[in-house]
């Protein structure tokens, strides 16, 4: 991590240039980008730490999401290690879904009656009826070695393959609400 850039820095740069390049790193165009912040602020209480703006939380969010990008390369593109990338990418999922809880809402929230597709054919729905368990054998616990220490001192116990794992839950969860 030897670049003069921050990653905050390089956010604000983003955000105060071309469209386009706003559209290839965080895959939305810069007034959406904004608004989303603006929402996670006011209604998710998104809030700057003391070394990491918000915006920033949100750009490494994005960024993750938007290019499959591992924690090894949002350390070398924000200049942060490994920890604060997994923290806030953490901080930025529990904000995203609150929010998501909000937006994508069905219109029966109680669930009382199962749509009539599911009911006579449930066939095509077998693979989701142990969704709970679904991942167990993929993010084990007990079997994370012990990381890196970030500049704070905490250690960084997250795996790559548990944030891809992360990344690919909510990036299918997506996709299937469209």
């Amino acid at each position: 991590m030897d670049s003069n850039q921050s990653g905050d820095a390089w956010i604000r740069e983003i955000l105060n240039g071309h469209e386009l390049r706003c559209m290839i790193n965080f895959r939305m165009s810069k007034a959406v980008f904004k608004s989303l912040l603006r929402v996670l602020e006011s209604r998710y209480n998104l809030q700057t730490s003391r070394h990491v703006s918000s915006q920033e939380m949100l750009g490494i969010f994005l960024y993750m999401l938007g290019h499959g990008a591992s924690v090894s390369q949002c350390r070398e593109r924000f200049q942060r290690s490994g920890a604060t990338i997994s923290r806030y990418f953490t901080i930025m999922l529990e904000k995203v879904s609150q929010m998501a809880i909000d937006i994508i809402a069905p219109d029966d929230r109680s669930f009382s009656s199962i749509p009539e597709k599911i009911r006579l054919d449930d066939a095509d729905f077998m693979e989701y009826e142990n969704n709970d368990n679904a991942y167990e054998d993929v993010i084990d616990p007990e079997n994370v070695e012990d990381g890196d220490s970030d500049e704070d001192g905490e250690l960084n116990t997250s795996s790559g393959s548990e944030m891809k794992l992360v990344r690919d839950v909510i990036a299918c969860s997506l996709i299937n609400q469209i």
